[in-house]
């Protein structure tokens, strides 16, 4: 039985697998034939692929070729501009020169004469107030000066009234007691 059992899987598994090639005969063209079309659109697609990454390259090599053409031509219209415009330039440059020279003397004019103007009013301010000063340094020396004539004044005429007067009520002094005894005198005649 085990022998049965062994030979009818064997003849279940060999008629299954001519089942399966027929089956895969029959599957084979068609497999085949989807195969190729895989190729060929793999094929198609690469080629896409290509073409587009070519464009791209060709695009990116114009854009370099323009960009170079535009730098070459952008130092071409320098170098015109330069040599037509330069003198003009330098010329404008000259003239700028010459007014900013001429602004900056009128303003060093302007600046010297105000300095020349503050100068004088600095000047005139220390006079005016030397003035003031030796004024009052004057009136101060007059004050001082009055005070000592004052003072010598008085002293002479101290002294001059002491010799003058001081002899007279001297006189005097001598003369009240001849005063009154005369009076006295007088009254006792009477």
């Amino acid at each position: 039985a085990a022998k049965e059992l062994a030979t009818a899987i064997r003849l279940q598994a060999w008629w299954r697998g001519e089942l399966a090639r027929q089956k895969a005969r029959e599957l084979f063209p068609i497999i085949r034939a989807r195969h190729s079309a895989a190729r060929r659109i793999q094929g198609l697609s690469r080629m896409l692929q290509a073409k587009r990454a070519l464009q791209r390259l060709c695009v990116e090599r114009d854009l370099a070729r323009g960009r170079a053409a535009t730098a070459l031509q952008k130092v071409r219209r320098g170098q015109v501009v330069r040599r037509d415009v330069a003198p003009l330039f330098i010329a404008r440059q000259r003239a700028a020169a010459r007014i900013q020279g001429i602004s900056r003397i009128r303003h060093a004019r302007v600046e010297a004469k105000a300095r020349r103007q503050r100068v004088v009013a600095a000047t005139v301010i220390q006079s005016q107030w030397r003035a003031v000063c030796a004024r009052r340094l004057v009136k101060d020396r007059r004050r001082r000066f009055n005070a000592a004539a004052l003072r010598i004044q008085a002293a002479q005429r101290r002294h001059a009234a002491q010799r003058h007067i001081i002899p007279q009520l001297l006189r005097r002094r001598q003369a009240v007691p001849d005063m009154q005894r005369l009076a006295r005198g007088f009254v006792a005649r009477r």
